[in-house]
Formats: structure tokens, sequence, C-alpha cells
């Protein structure tokens, strides 16, 4: 069965640098995933405002997005192609109010790239790493600067 059509989504791959880089991810819908705060991008949004209003309802974080896209992913879902465009967002607050049963956590990158593959197919667990690994990329060149 092919997909009906395609849309496009907006992660935001939140980071904050203690000690250690973290990652904050969130559970699916279903709970069944970690995933990265991600959902649609409306009319009036560019992807980067996209992503800093997920992760701000997602996972009660906001902060700063990159506009440089990260990457980007192709999922299926309900029958619809989905482009999920990545985006780095350093996280300036914390704490906010988040949608129910998304149980946000900050993991140390070990712990993200475990619980990214946890459940997941080889091939969509490897989508999500490839994200995780450029936001570690970026980030070690951010810090550089």
């Amino acid at each position: 069965m092919q997909p009906r059509r395609s849309r496009q989504s907006a992660a935001a791959v939140c980071y904050r640098c203690d000690n250690e880089v973290e990652l904050k991810l969130v559970r699916t819908v279903t709970g069944d995933h970690w995933i990265f705060p991600k959902g649609k991008i409306k009319k009036y949004e560019s992807g980067p405002e996209a992503a800093a209003r997920e992760a701000s309802e997602e996972a009660g974080v906001a902060g700063h997005v990159d506009p440089m896209p990260l990457g980007e992913y192709t999922q299926i879902k309900a029958g619809e192609e989905v482009t999920v465009v990545a985006y780095l967002l350093a996280v300036t607050s914390d704490g906010g109010r988040h949608e129910a049963g998304r149980d946000p956590q900050w993991l140390t990158i070990p712990q993200a790239r475990a619980a990214l593959r946890e459940g997941r197919s080889d091939a969509n667990a490897a989508r999500l790493i490839q994200i995780l690994d450029a936001a570690v990329a970026r980030i070690s060149m951010n810090a550089e600067r």
C-alpha cells in the first residue's frame, strides 16, 4: 500500500551542557518509544518555529533554535508519508508544562542513543541516531567557537 500524501513535521533536538551534554527526549503518544519532540509544521510557521513550539508543548522547554536543519528522515504515520526535519535547540528554560504522558527526561548521549534504539527496527533506529550524531557534532563545533 502506497502512502496517500506527504507532509512535513519538525523535531527539536533539545540539549543542555553543564558538566556534560544531555538531551531531552519524550515518550511517543503511545508511550512505546523515546523520541525527539516533534509535530506538524502549521501553515503560518517556519520549521524552526514549529520545532520550538513542539519542544515547549511536549517537553516543557524553551530555548534558541538553530535555523540550520540537522537533517531529515521520512516515516509513515497512519498511511501518510511524513518528512521530519530536525533542528537543534539549546535549552535556556526548563520545567514548563508538557503534554500528559510524554514523560520528558534528560539523558546523557549514550543513554539517549540506547533509548532511541530501544524497541525499534535497525532502519528506524538508524534514522534517529543519524540526527543525534549530527546534533552532537554541531554542539561540539559550537563549543569550540
